[in-house]
């Protein structure tokens, strides 16, 4: 009898162990899985947002336009339309969310979106500024206002004889049409005299009204004629104008990125062609 009851005390111990290891096992299992469905979550959440940061939510909606207040000398305006990629959110275009950057082989700029050196207008829209389905936004670069520095009281070399043309070239370009100031001091037959030539931003030089020169705000290069004839050695030059590295002459290349706080940067790269327009299509 005593056999038999340890042999049934046994069995129960048993029995408890393998119901113990049970539900350990259970355990286990469910905390093996519920780690690899969380894992598995996130991993997708990690796949769908570096998915969303490498494709473009934007793309272009039309040709890159280059435009020229100065025809003939450089571009001084970048137009590029933009809508949103098929199947991808709306894309917030306020400066607090948006950057526009430019580049060219003089001059970057990481962040141009002010409202003045760039600015974002709607074609279509609704009238906030987030950019949907359907919708097309225009963004113009301002290439003079983009980087600038004023030079004042530069000496300047001129060549010439009589009362012209004379020439010379001002040490940085390209030069912002509108902001050129050439003093050319002399004497005529003993009496000091003074010719102060503005340009009228479209690249002639002015003396008073009259037409007396022409400068390229491409190459600072300019050519006058003065009003009297200097008398031998008496003459010197000085200049103010504003140096914008961002203005583009004939052939050059350049570079705007358009980066939305979420996606890809959209990336537009462009040459001006040989001859400068008033207004180019650069495809």
């Amino acid at each position: 009898m005593r056999r038999h009851g340890r042999r049934g005390l046994t069995g129960i111990q048993t029995a408890i162990i393998l119901i113990a290891f049970v539900i350990v096992a259970s355990v286990f299992a469910f905390a093996v899985l519920n780690m690899g469905l969380l894992t598995t979550q996130r991993a997708g959440e990690t796949v769908s947002a570096g998915m969303q940061q490498a494709a473009s939510a934007l793309q272009l909606a039309g040709s890159v336009i280059a435009y020229s207040s100065a025809e003939g000398y450089i571009a001084d305006k970048i137009i590029i339309y933009i809508k949103i990629s098929p199947g991808r959110e709306p894309v917030d275009l306020s400066q607090a969310a948006f950057t526009i950057a430019f580049t060219n082989d003089r001059v970057h700029a990481s962040n141009v979106y002010d409202g003045t050196k760039a600015a974002i207008t709607f074609i279509t829209g609704d009238g906030d500024f987030m950019l949907e389905y359907d919708e097309t936004a225009k963004v113009e670069v301002n290439l003079g206002e983009v980087s600038t520095e004023g030079v004042t009281g530069e000496s300047v070399s001129i060549t010439g004889s009589g009362q012209g043309p004379y020439n010379g070239t001002l040490s940085k370009a390209p030069v912002k049409p509108g902001s050129v100031t050439i003093t050319i001091t002399y004497t005529s037959g003993g009496n000091p005299a003074t010719d102060t030539f503005t340009d009228d931003g479209k690249g002639n030089l002015l003396l008073g009204t009259e037409d007396k020169g022409d400068i390229n705000y491409a190459t600072g290069y300019f050519e006058v004629t003065l009003s009297q004839e200097p008398d031998t050695g008496s003459i010197t030059a000085t200049a103010d104008y504003t140096y914008a590295p961002a203005l583009l002459a004939r052939n050059e290349w350049f570079k705007v990125e358009l980066v939305p706080s979420t996606g890809a940067t959209l990336s537009v790269e462009r040459y001006l062609p040989a001859t400068i327009d008033a207004v180019m299509d650069l495809g």
